[in-house]
C-alpha cells in the first residue's frame, strides 16, 4: 500500500503521485482536482462501511432451529423453493401410471413365453412410433411397432387396423440367432447387434440394418420385418468353449462399432468389420484348464460392458469374478485398473465419467465413484496391475436377488432411478441418491411368472419425460409419468380417478 502524502494524490494506474490543485484551475476530469479526490474519499469511506457491515451482520444470521425439524422444515424448505435431490426422484415415481402393452409374441396365446431381451427405439420421426424388438426363446428376434393415442396410451388399433406396404405390423425378422446373449443398436451406421452364447469353434457377432421407408411415403421410418439377411464376423478360437456373452455400442467418436464380452475377454468389433481380442489370441484359452489356479488378465469371462462418457477409450468391464475392471483399450490389460464388487457383476453402468453402477448375485448392487477409490498393489491382477479399494459410495439395502446372473435391470440417470428385478419375481424401482427403494404401486403390483429379464427406460417420439417398459411375459408394458384414465361425468365434466 502507498504512503499518502498530504497535498498529493496518488493514481494507481499511473503509479506516480499528483499534486491536488484546485478544481478551477485543473482539467474537469483530473482526477487530482480538489473536488474528484474529495468525492472519491467519501465513496471509499461509504465501501469500507457496508463492508463492515455486512461482516457483522454475518454473525448475527443464525439458522432457524424449524428447519432443522423433519416436518417442519421440510414445508418450509419447499416453500422456500428449496427441495432434496429425492424430491423429482419421489415426484415422478409417485405420478407413474401404466400405459397399455402389446404383445411381442406372434401367437394370440403364449402364456408361457418370456421376454428374455429387448430393445425399444427411439428414431421414427415421421409417424412418432416406438419401435421394440425382442426374443422369447432366444433364438428367434421379433418386433413390434408402439404406436400412442392423445393420452400417451398404447394403441394397438392404430396399427392393427393398417398395413404398410404388405407388411403384417407384428412380426418377425427372417433371423436366427441360437443362444441369443444381447440386442443393441449402432446408431452411427444403423446396425442392430446380436451376440449368441451357442459354442463352437468361432466366436463373434451378428448384425443387420433395419429396413428405412421412404422420407416422402406414410409408413414408419423403420420397417419391421423388410430385413432379408444378416452377416455373421467371427473369428476362429483355440477354446471351443469360448461364447460371446453381451456387447455395448461403441460412441460416434469412436473407430470401433461395438466391444464384446466373451467368456474369454473382450472382442474390439471395428467399423472396417473386423474383428480383433484386447489381447494376443495366443493368450485365448490359456491359463483356463481345471488345474491353473490363475487367469491372464483380460482373458476371464466378461458379463456387462459400458464405455466411460467423454472416452471412447475406456470400457468398464464386469464379470464372473468380483473385479471391475476399468479397461483402457490402448493398454496392456495388465496395467487395467480394476475395483472389488461384493459378487459377480452381471450389470455395469456409467452414469457419468466418474460414477459407475455395479449389480449381481448376493443381493449385491452399489454405486462406485473411481476418484475416491483408493489404489493398491495386487498380485492377483499381475505385477502392474492395480486394485481399487470396494468401499462403495452407495449401497442398496433393500435389493434382492440372491443367485440371478440374467435379470432386468435398467438406470436413468436423468430421473435419477435404477430399475432391477428381485427374484421374487417383481421389480423394484430404486433411488440412485439414496440407494432406498421407491414405493411405485403400478410397478410393485406386477408379478411375472418366471424372473423379468426385459427392462428398459426409453423417451419416445414426441415424448418429454423417459418411459418403463416392462416385458412380462410374451407382453411389454409401458409405465410413464401421467394421471389415469380420463372419463367424462355428469354434464360433460371431466374426471380422473386420480387418488
Amino acid at each position: 500500500m502507498n504512503r499518502e502524502i498530504p497535498g498529493y494524490y496518488y493514481d494507481v494506474d499511473k503509479n506516480r503521485y499528483f499534486k491536488i490543485e484546485a478544481s478551477k484551475t485543473a482539467p474537469s476530469n483530473a482526477p487530482w482536482s480538489a473536488d474528484n479526490v474529495k468525492r472519491r474519499k467519501l465513496a471509499d469511506q461509504e465501501a469500507e462501511a457496508a463492508r463492515k457491515r455486512i461482516e457483522k451482520s454475518r454473525t448475527l444470521i443464525r439458522r432457524s432451529k424449524a428447519l432443522t425439524e423433519p416436518l417442519t422444515g421440510g414445508f418450509l424448505h419447499r416453500e422456500l423453493g428449496r427441495v432434496g435431490p429425492e424430491v423429482p426422484v419421489l415426484a415422478w415415481v409417485r405420478g407413474v401410471r401404466e400405459k397399455g402393452k402389446v404383445s411381442l409374441s406372434p401367437l394370440q396365446n403364449a402364456p408361457q413365453a418370456n421376454i428374455s431381451l429387448l430393445y425399444i427405439g427411439n428414431h421414427d420421426r415421421k409417424r412418432g412410433y416406438g419401435v421394440a424388438y425382442g426374443t422369447l426363446d432366444e433364438q428367434t428376434l421379433l418386433g413390434c411397432y408402439i404406436p400412442r393415442d392423445s393420452r400417451d396410451r398404447i394403441d394397438n388399433s392404430r396399427i392393427d387396423s393398417y398395413r404398410f406396404g404388405g407388411l403384417i405390423p407384428r412380426t418377425e425378422e427372417a433371423i436366427r440367432c441360437l443362444q441369443m446373449s444381447s440386442l443393441r443398436y449402432h446408431q452411427p451406421t444403423h446396425k442392430m447387434l446380436l451376440t449368441s452364447r451357442a459354442p463352437g469353434s468361432t466366436v463373434g457377432i451378428s448384425y443387420f440394418s433395419p429396413g428405412l421407408s421412404d422420407p416422402l411415403s406414410d409408413e414408419p421410418e423403420w420397417l419391421i420385418g423388410a430385413s432379408d439377411f444378416f452377416i455373421q464376423t467371427a473369428l476362429q478360437t483355440p477354446n471351443p468353449e469360448c461364447v460371446a456373452n453381451t456387447c455395448t455400442p461403441a460412441p460416434a467418436s469412436s473407430d470401433l462399432i461395438c466391444v464384446i464380452g466373451t467368456s474369454h475377454g473382450i472382442m474390439q468389433f471395428h467399423k472396417d468389420e473386423s474383428l480383433r481380442w484386447t489381447v494376443p489370441a495366443s493368450h485365448i484359452g490359456a491359463g483356463h484348464g481345471r488345474r491353473s489356479s490363475r487367469i491372464r488378465p483380460g482373458t476371464g469371462s466378461v458379463f456387462t460392458l459400458d464405455f466411460q462418457p467423454g472416452n471412447h477409450h475406456v470400457v468398464f468391464a464386469g464379470g464372473r469374478s468380483d473385479r471391475l475392471s476399468i479397461a483402457d483399450l490402448r493398454t496392456p490389460p495388465e496395467q487395467w485398473e480394476s475395483i472389488r464388487h461384493r459378487s459377480s457383476v452381471a450389470h455395469v453402468r456409467a452414469l457419468n465419467d466418474r460414477q459407475i453402477l455395479a449389480a449381481g448375485p448376493y443381493n449385491a448392487m452399489a454405486l462406485y465413484d473411481i476418484r475416491f477409490c483408493k489404489p493398491r498393489s495386487s498380485s492377483r491382477l499381475g505385477p502392474a496391475a492395480i486394485s481399487r479399494s470396494h468401499a462403495p459410495l452407495i449401497s442398496f439395502p433393500t435389493f434382492r436377488n440372491e443367485a440371478h446372473l440374467h435379470f432386468g435391470f435398467d438406470v436413468e440417470p436423468s430421473l435419477g432411478i435404477v430399475a432391477a428385478a428381485n427374484d421374487n419375481m417383481r421389480v423394484g424401482l430404486y433411488s440412485l441418491n439414496s440407494g432406498r427403494k421407491l414405493a411405485c404401486p403400478p410397478v410393485d403390483a406386477i408379478i411375472g411368472r418366471r424372473m423379468i429379464k426385459a427392462l428398459a427406460f426409453q423417451t419416445l417420439p414426441r415424448d418429454v419425460n423417459p418411459s418403463l417398459f416392462m416385458g412380462v411375459g410374451p407382453e411389454l408394458v409401458k409405465y410413464s409419468f401421467g394421471v389415469r384414465d380420463i372419463e367424462k361425468g355428469p354434464g360433460g365434466a371431466t374426471i380422473s380417478d386420480e387418488e
